[in-house]
């Protein structure tokens, strides 16, 4: 999908059922622990979560994941025109609406390793 970040795109990270089970807390924190990053925003589903990381006292370093609680896969997004690692929680929620991120928390087997995603 295109907007003004550019291209959207998704970037299998790993598989964190085999490190913390079903329990999305132990997932998140287990995540955030392993990046030395603190929690921005959490946005949850009952098939997906969404998770804005951010270094600790840095409000500009946010990064975005999306987590499939079925296979337990974390994804991270990107997108051409913007830096991945430098979002504020305020770019994220203009991003989350203007990309209709929501359908990821919802269906995160829409996310495609390494391709552009389709427009819904």
């Amino acid at each position: 999908m295109n907007g003004p970040l550019g291209t959207l795109s998704a970037h299998h990270l790993s598989n964190w059922r085999q490190v913390t089970g079903h329990n999305i807390e132990q997932t998140v924190d287990a995540f955030l622990t392993a990046g030395e990053a603190v929690l921005s925003r959490l946005i949850q589903g009952p098939r997906g979560a969404m998770i804005l990381s951010m270094v600790p006292g840095d409000a500009e370093s946010g990064a975005i994941y999306v987590y499939d609680r079925q296979s337990g896969n974390m994804f991270m997004l990107s997108f051409d025109d913007a830096y991945d690692d430098q979002f504020s929680a305020e770019a994220f929620d203009m991003t989350f609406k203007t990309y209709d991120l929501f359908r990821f928390v919802d269906q995160p087997e829409l996310l495609i390793e390494d391709r552009e995603i389709a427009e819904a």
